[in-house]
């Protein structure tokens, strides 16, 4: 009888260890912070189709009605963990014209204090060659990457922290990096990135 009821308490303790870290997960998973993908065209010049992401990832679609055009925003967000990930998002563009590609992090609370930054590295589009210093190997005096719009939060030069070559960049929700690249329109565009959370 005795040894039924330790079975039954042990079965009890599993059960809620088991929950317990089911919850531990979640809060884990919840605190991970988020690379960030903005694409949309230029000025708002035309739509993007055909959006899509691989992997767990958030993809926001917004579409605002102009005057004379609806406009297309993806928004592409994806959990950052300490080794790198890669992620592959696909749009074609209506017409031809430019399209921003916009690399930074995701909004949350308290962010001021903790910008849980993210790491970017080897960029490309397939079958492509339109992204200019993808790999961020060169920059400028300033520590800025060459073909890049904007101040990264950190400018890498550093082979053990670079994914490939010694060049990368740490961004955040408010320290962001954007190319603008020319587009043809009803091509299909595939883009390769990779990121990890920043340490």
């Amino acid at each position: 009888m005795v040894s039924k009821y330790l079975y039954l308490a042990f079965v009890v303790l599993s059960v809620i260890a088991v929950s317990q870290g089911a919850v531990s997960a979640q809060e884990t998973t919840a605190e991970l912070p988020k690379a960030r993908i903005d694409i949309s065209a230029e000025d708002g010049a035309f739509e993007l189709m055909n959006i899509k992401a691989t992997g767990d990832t958030d993809v926001i679609i917004e579409t605002l009605t102009g005057e004379t055009s609806n406009v297309t925003f993806a928004i592409v967000k994806e959990d950052a963990v300490a080794s790198w990930r890669k992620l592959t998002i696909t749009f074609m563009p209506v017409k031809s014209g430019r399209v921003k590609i916009t690399l930074g992090g995701a909004h949350f609370e308290n962010m001021e204090e903790d910008h849980r930054s993210i790491v970017f590295d080897d960029l490309s589009i397939a079958k492509n060659d339109v992204i200019s210093n993808g790999g961020f190997e060169e920059s400028d005096p300033d520590g800025k990457p060459v073909g890049w719009d904007g101040t990264p939060e950190v400018y890498i030069s550093n082979k053990k922290e670079a994914r490939t070559g010694s060049g990368a960049i740490q961004v955040w929700h408010d320290q962001r990096l954007e190319q603008t690249i020319e587009v043809k329109g009803w091509n299909e565009y595939t883009i390769n990135a990779y990121f990890k959370a920043a340490k």
